[in-house]
């Protein structure tokens, strides 16, 4: 029996063109994943003339890729940078990482990686440009956007970007504490980046913020 064949009642019948192939006409056109949308279905192997769309392989492209991904099975899936346990196995089409990228990767199969002094963290969602440091001409790493020197008054956080809370802190890093100060008006505001005590500061205190005390400041 020819591979391109199959037996009714003890007869011959060739595969039907373009509906079936392969030995006992098993393989069905349709299910083929081809790259074209048109690529011929030959009788004895249903090659995709112009290879196989994006996760998947073999002459007639219904194989999934295996421990890979993607367009002709090239990228690895245990490349990938993805938050949370490393995997070998992963979508054979997209290769996405289904909790995000790990900090300082990008994209649906986060193999990409942030843009050094531009962007940085999970998703590389950071904008390096938008964070408060105090030295202005900073690196920022791809992972965490970290501000070596400290924030400028008013900001906290590794990557200062949480600004302080009003009326409650304030200063670089926001260790300054708004119930601390000795302001003559005690219900004035407290602003973010200095404290300061628009009213004055209660008897024996000193400073922008009212936090020195007299006798500390002379000695």
């Amino acid at each position: 029996m020819k591979m391109t064949q199959q037996a009714f009642w003890g007869f011959l019948t060739e595969c039907v063109e373009s509906v079936e192939y392969g030995p006992g006409c098993g393989g069905t056109c349709s299910a083929r994943k081809c790259k074209e949308a048109g690529s011929p279905c030959p009788r004895d192997t249903g090659r995709c003339d112009g290879g196989c769309q994006p996760g998947w392989k073999g002459v007639d492209c219904t194989s999934e890729c295996s421990h890979t991904y993607g367009d002709g099975c090239k990228k690895n899936c245990s490349s990938r940078h993805c938050n949370g346990t490393p995997s070998s196995t992963c979508d054979h089409v997209t290769g996405a990482c289904d909790h995000g990228c790990s900090a300082g990767w990008k994209d649906v199969d986060c193999v990409t990686e942030c843009t050094l002094n531009v962007n940085y963290g999970p998703g590389c969602h950071g904008n390096c440009s938008a964070r408060k440091c105090k030295d202005v001409m900073g690196t920022c790493p791809r992972d965490t956007g970290r501000c070596d020197g400290g924030c400028q008054p008013g900001w906290e956080g590794v990557d200062c970007t949480l600004e302080c809370t009003l009326n409650v802190n304030y200063g670089p890093g926001c260790h300054g504490n708004c119930s601390a100060r000795k302001c003559k008006d005690v219900m004035g505001t407290c602003p973010r980046d200095t404290g300061r005590c628009d009213g004055g500061c209660q008897p024996g205190w000193e400073g922008v913020d009212c936090t020195l005390g007299m006798l500390q400041c002379h000695m």
